[in-house]
């Protein structure tokens, strides 16, 4: 069962997409809700996506999928995958606000969370 989390995240390169397909690589501090007493642990990914619908900038809904591998740091390091999907909403023509969920296992761990943040075309 996943473990719910709160996440800090930080996108280390700005996406490319062409013809749909783009790219991130990310590092995250995952950790229990903030009730719990565990501890918290790092997360590294790299990513692929396929955005929906990306030749216009007149859009302002782009629904995307997103697949790729994960690391997990703590007591040790832990290979996975992750698999998620969500929307990014565009404010204006160059920038906008991303909507997603993602699940990251490993053999040892599991994560589900939520992301809220700002992307750029």
């Amino acid at each position: 069962m996943p473990v719910p989390c709160r996440e800090n995240s930080q996108n280390v390169r700005r996406p490319s997409t062409k013809k749909g397909l783009g790219q991130r690589r990310y590092l995250n501090a995952a950790g229990p809700p903030i009730a719990s007493d565990s501890a918290t642990t790092l997360l590294g990914s790299a990513n692929l996506s396929y955005h929906f619908l990306p030749s216009t900038t007149d859009r302002k809904l782009e629904p995307f999928l997103t697949a790729g591998y994960s690391l997990f740091f703590r007591a040790g390091i832990s290979h996975g995958y992750n698999v998620g999907g969500g929307l990014n909403v565009w404010l204006d023509k160059t920038v906008g606000t991303r909507f997603e969920i993602r699940d990251q296992e490993s053999w040892y761990r599991e994560t589900l969370s939520f992301r809220i943040g700002v992307t750029f075309r």
